[in-house]
């Protein structure tokens, strides 16, 4: 298994190289090419990776994925200290990964779904987009709540709450897993959005997959206001975080697995969806026994040719989001067969 994770790596980390050398454009077709030969080598290494247990492949995967990330850096002159220090936090989460996958009985060399995912090292990485920062939050908050740190849990959690709006997704989750110690969270992350500025900045539905519809047919059936779409879009929401949150065992050991859920629901409805939101799913997919996750990291970089100048259309937005919905509810009925 570590001779092909070695075979796979070389590859990848020359295309990682070449992303970071060329600084291409999503405009341009060689950057898409590129990204193509990523997923083939980084799907190859996911299927290996469930399969990696032995702690030089764990130790191998590591050291890899924080090499893919040094690239984006490393040979820069002056030194992008803002570059080293976002890869720096996503390593940092990888090592938390490896507490969060013991803890949840999965193979460690799971770790790769995060260390090797495309989106994750090309936007934390080559982008230095402070998002990790709140991910690795995140991660270490559920790591802290399973150690039964739960004061510190909060504390660390709080301050995720500043970053990217998917991790709000995750509220009522961590609010049934704080408890009263919620609180605690939910002021800091107030007070972090009131030193950013709230609400934050939302454009006219590029990059949402339900939302444009819900708008379109309240305008036909219901209302002109879009209000009432949104509207509806957040009970939906709710629902399924609510419920994810109701699901979760006492010992926690599941949190990232439902963090998924929440998460991914907040990203099918919300009105305004930037591509850069589903690292998150690259960081928790690998708790989740749904491999169909990923494909939203796969797909996600097709909300930039509508970013600038470009538009959003429906044709747009069904080759990002059909093939990951079609993924996800394909491995669903695979796996309900098998009970």
């Amino acid at each position: 298994m570590l001779l092909r994770l070695v075979l796979l790596s070389l590859p990848t980390g020359a295309l990682y190289w070449l992303v970071a050398e060329r600084e291409l454009g999503w405009e341009t077709m060689e950057l898409w090419a590129i990204w193509a030969a990523l997923l083939f080598f980084y799907a190859l290494g996911v299927q290996a990776s469930s399969r990696a247990r032995g702690s030089l492949s764990v130790g191998f995967i590591l050291i890899t994925s924080a090499a893919f990330r040094a690239g984006s850096f490393l040979f820069e002159r002056p030194l992008d200290l803002p570059k080293a220090g976002v890869a720096g936090a996503d390593v940092l989460a990888l090592l938390v990964g490896l507490a969060l996958l013991r803890r949840a009985k999965l193979p460690l060399g799971l770790v790769l779904v995060h260390g090797w995912n495309p989106l994750v090292v090309t936007e934390l990485g080559a982008e230095a987009r402070l998002e990790a920062l709140a991910l690795l939050g995140l991660v270490s908050a559920f790591a802290l709540l399973q150690n039964g740190q739960e004061w510190l849990a909060a504390l660390v959690y709080g301050g995720s709450l500043g970053g990217p709006l998917p991790v709000l997704a995750t509220i009522p989750l961590m609010g049934r897993a704080l408890g009263f110690r919620a609180v605690v969270s939910l002021a800091l992350g107030a007070g972090l959005w009131w030193l950013k500025g709230w609400p934050p900045a939302l454009g006219d539905y590029t990059g949402a997959s339900l939302a444009p519809s819900l708008v379109t047919v309240s305008r036909f059936l219901v209302t002109r206001d879009p209000s009432f779409a949104l509207g509806v879009a957040l009970v939906g929401f709710l629902i399924v975080a609510i419920w994810a949150a109701m699901s979760l065992k006492d010992d926690h050991s599941r949190l990232p697995e439902k963090a998924i859920v929440a998460v991914g629901a907040f990203l099918f409805l919300a009105p305004f969806v930037l591509p850069w939101w589903f690292v998150a799913i690259g960081y928790l997919a690998a708790y989740s026994r749904n491999r169909g996750w990923l494909v939203f990291t796969a797909t996600a970089p097709l909300t930039y040719l509508a970013m600038d100048e470009g538009s959003y259309s429906f044709w747009l937005g069904f080759a990002q989001y059909f093939p990951a919905y079609a993924s996800l509810t394909y491995v669903w009925l695979g796996r309900k067969k098998e009970r």
